[in-house]
């Protein structure tokens, strides 16, 4: 017997998505000044961490990217069936938000595979430093620059 909270037009849907479950998120970000992000969310990445989660989005790690940071580009990591990917993917390009990648992942933990966990990659911010470390040309002539005055 198929359970109707689990169905979609009398077929099995493991995309469904449990409605109380999402209003509840829903009712969380509308009272997102009350959440409390243990570590605090990097500011860079605050706004699209909080459009995925009023959106329903199951996010459990956020870096804003760059140096001295866990990840070299902003990254929001959320879990989720083989759907939650392209649904969270049309929530952030619905939003505007600057979608770079999104990837299955898996982690290495003790020598055993954990996940799969999803992953979405964004386009750093103009002013970001990131940039700035990317320059590849810059380093070059800063390293030759030196090199020469050895």
């Amino acid at each position: 017997m198929i359970d109707n909270e689990n169905t979609c037009n009398n077929m099995f849907c493991p995309a469904r998505v449990n409605q109380s479950k999402r209003d509840y998120k829903i009712e969380a970000f509308q009272n997102s000044r009350d959440l409390d992000f243990k570590p605090p969310l990097d500011e860079e990445i605050r706004d699209i961490v909080l459009v995925l989660i009023k959106n329903g989005v199951e996010t459990f790690e956020s870096c804003e990217g760059g140096r001295g940071h866990s990840f070299a580009e902003p990254t929001v990591r959320f879990f989720g069936e083989s759907a939650e990917g392209l649904r969270a993917l049309s929530i952030a390009i619905s939003h505007g938000l600057p979608v770079s990648h999104l990837r299955r992942a898996w982690d290495i933990v003790d020598n055993c595979i954990d996940g799969p966990y999803w992953e979405m990659t964004f386009i750093p911010p103009k002013d970001s430093q990131i940039w700035t470390d990317r320059n590849t040309s810059e380093r070059y002539t800063t390293l030759k620059t030196e090199k020469t005055n050895d």
